[in-house]
């Protein structure tokens, strides 16, 4: 029997307990003194636990497929008791508390089936996500075949798409779309990707010359605009609003724009 234990100073026991040696007897009264030791050793463990966990608060950790289950779970002994540990796959741990009276929020909260008193699941400790694959993880995209008369100093909304960000992603946005005026007279504008509404992430300017026959009625030209948009860390958990846009700053002639335009979003984040 050992008499010495790593971290404790002497034999690790209280004062009463008492250690084998040589000079004990080898007949029925050492018998008897080899009981009472192990007693003593005994009751000694037990106040030891005693004081690690309070009223033996000795917890196993349960082991739940969801919370469906959690809510029917009546405990390992048929009973909930404070301080009862369960892992509910995919969500996290759980801990019971039986003064608990919130409502159910669940996953934060849990109320048991059936129980119209006090007594609460309770989400300690929530599984953390895997991190995301590196690389592109969505592209967004938004297509418009609608034509809209424009006149000099005018604006046009073509298309719009939201975006949730996290700190470090970059975002590759790209705009096209045609514009034709009719007759061909001159115009001239932009192309515009906004974020927010109102600023201007990039632009395109775009001019159409009259054709030389003047019988002709229809000249188109296409545009392409692209960005790139870093996410910087005041924006962790934003949504970016993102616009596409046409600004005519002069022409002679009615410009009819959106013809097939297209808002395209590249979200990356690494």
């Amino acid at each position: 029997m050992p008499t010495n234990f790593p971290g404790v100073v002497g034999n690790g026991y209280a004062a009463n307990i008492r250690c084998p040696n040589n000079a004990d007897p080898g007949d029925t009264t050492y018998l008897l003194q080899m009981a009472s030791d192990t007693a003593d050793r005994t009751a000694w463990l037990k106040n030891f636990l005693d004081t690690l966990m309070p009223n033996g608060d000795l917890r196993g950790l349960t082991k739940l497929p969801s919370l469906a289950f959690l809510r029917s779970y009546a405990g390992a002994g048929g009973s909930r008791i404070e301080g009862d540990l369960v892992l509910v796959v995919g969500v996290g741990i759980y801990g019971w508390a039986s003064g608990g009276t919130e409502d159910a929020a669940e996953p934060s909260i849990v109320l048991p089936t059936g129980l119209s008193g006090p007594g609460r699941w309770y989400l300690l400790v929530p599984v953390t996500a895997p991190a995301s694959q590196k690389g592109i993880i969505a592209l967004l995209s938004a297509v418009s075949t609608a034509s809209h008369a424009m006149t000099a100093t005018s604006d046009l909304a073509l298309n719009a798409l939201s975006v949730t960000v996290k700190s470090g992603d970059i975002l590759v946005v790209t705009a096209s779309t045609s514009l034709s005026a009719t007759p061909a007279y001159f115009a001239q504008g932009e192309q515009r990707i906004l974020i927010y509404g109102s600023t201007a992430l990039a632009k395109c300017a775009f001019a159409m010359a009259p054709e030389a026959d003047p019988y002709s009625i229809t000249a188109i030209t296409s545009h392409v605009v692209r960005t790139v948009i870093p996410v910087p860390p005041d924006d962790d958990g934003a949504t970016y609003p993102l616009s596409q846009s046409i600004h005519l700053s002069g022409g002679s002639a009615t410009i009819t724009g959106g013809d097939t335009s297209l808002l395209t979003v590249e979200q990356y984040r690494f």
